[in-house]
């Protein structure tokens, strides 16, 4: 087990629902860094007290080689008590056998060598392992502190018991200063991996939330709330408005699969998006099969009811090229009015971007009231065209709230005309 977590084995699911009932304060994610670099430290403990192993019989230190033998179990029963969700114990044991060690190695062998120096390894764990509170932190890193002072007077102050020849304590301060730099090197450096993963991982969620709010909102009221904006009401005194609705669509989705429904709608939003998109109009929202479009705000725009006009005709030239692809009988209405408009943003949690006014009431009634395959404007509309669109005049309609109003059809636009 240890060796295979050498570099630092992912938790499973249930590690991680059990991890956050016993340490609630840590994330998911910050489970899965420090279950990495707990395994790592256990595995480098364990080969590291391999060679002190060696090295002590080599040097004829039975005591300190039988001593290591233990160590080596500590740490290897560190990975397995860590494996199995019991995290605080096996640091504080890998942790309290850290001075053990150094503590005998320094009354048997001396200063010398440099076992000592273990010790920093140790306190670098403890300061970033998360299972230990603030408080343990602060007392085990006086304790760490505190025995390297206690050590250093000791070994001044009192002789070894066992000390090593000069060329055995020589050959141990080497190898221990290098690693202990070595084992703190590559946990910071894993360390530093981890935090610039999870400082990617941050920034690819950003991104990923940015990307979902322009999606829900225009770019500036977006950045509007970002900024700390609170209420988000405007009101633009010239806009265009388009409502489209899909003709006959209830008892057309009533003889179709749901997949096919969702098909349907699916090809002909996404086409009118890409349109919407290639206008830079503003796209407000879909209700059921009906898709609402605004030209002229949050960005006010003179060429308005000419951008919404040329929006329009694109969408009935889509409707027919995705009823030629899916095979069904498709056809849209538009209606389209000009004037004031209300928008803000409501709602708190799935809020949204919408608009309000006469304006927008009579653009719904001229789609409602429009004949199939046709884009039926207001005389508000047709005067902000001038004569860049061929408008015929369909007379006097009945609009519910409003009585008769003269309205007209837009035809594709002029020879010659935007």
């Amino acid at each position: 087990m240890t060796w295979a977590w050498l570099s630092g084995r992912e938790p499973t699911e249930e590690q991680i629902e059990r991890a956050a009932a016993r340490f609630p304060e840590m994330t998911p994610n910050e489970f899965r860094r420090v279950n990495r670099l707990a395994q790592s430290a256990y595995s480098l403990g364990t080969l590291a007290h391999v060679f002190l192993l060696v090295f002590f019989i080599l040097a004829d230190q039975l005591f300190m080689a039988s001593y290591n033998v233990v160590s080596i179990l500590v740490f290897a029963g560190g990975s397995y008590l860590h494996a199995t969700d019991r995290q605080y114990a096996a640091g504080m044991v890998a942790l309290s056998e850290s001075i053990v060690h150094a503590v005998l190695a320094v009354v048997f062998v001396g200063l010398g060598p440099g076992f000592q120096f273990y010790l920093l390894f140790s306190l670098v764990m403890a300061l970033i392992m998360p299972f230990l509170s603030r408080r343990e932190r602060i007392v085990y890193s006086c304790v760490v502190t505190g025995s390297l002072i206690a050590l250093a007077i000791y070994g001044l102050l009192f002789p070894p018991l066992q000390p090593l020849s000069t060329t055995w304590s020589i050959a141990a301060l080497i190898a221990n200063l290098l690693g202990a730099c070595l084992f703190i090197a590559i946990t910071i450096y894993r360390f530093n991996r981890m935090v610039i993963e999870a400082e990617g991982a941050l920034e690819a969620e950003h991104e990923r939330s940015e990307a979902l709010l322009l999606n829900v909102l225009p770019a500036k009221i977006a950045g509007r709330l970002k900024a700390g904006e609170k209420i988000i009401a405007d009101h633009s005194g010239e806009a265009s408005i388009l409502f489209a609705d899909i003709v006959d669509f209830t008892g057309k989705s009533a003889r179709m699969e749901p997949e096919k429904v969702v098909e349907l709608l699916n090809e002909i939003f996404s086409a009118f998006d890409r349109l919407t998109e290639r206008h830079d109009l503003e796209k407000i929202k879909t209700i059921g099969d009906a898709y609402m479009v605004a030209a002229g705000l949050p960005e006010p725009r003179a060429d308005h009811a000419q951008a919404i006009a040329r929006l329009a005709l694109d969408m009935m030239a889509a409707a027919r090229t995705c009823s030629l692809h899916l095979g069904i009988d498709i056809q849209i209405r538009i209606g389209i009015n000009s004037g004031p408009v209300v928008s803000g943003v409501i709602g708190y949690r799935k809020f949204a971007y919408d608009l309000w006014g006469d304006t927008v009431n009579l653009a719904a009634r001229m789609e409602s009231t429009c004949e199939a395959g046709r884009i039926q404007i207001t005389e508000e509309t047709r005067q902000r065209l001038g004569d860049d669109y061929a408008v015929e005049s369909r007379g006097a309609v009945e609009i519910k709230g409003k009585g008769l109003l003269e309205t007209y059809y837009l035809i594709p636009r002029c020879p010659g005309k935007m």
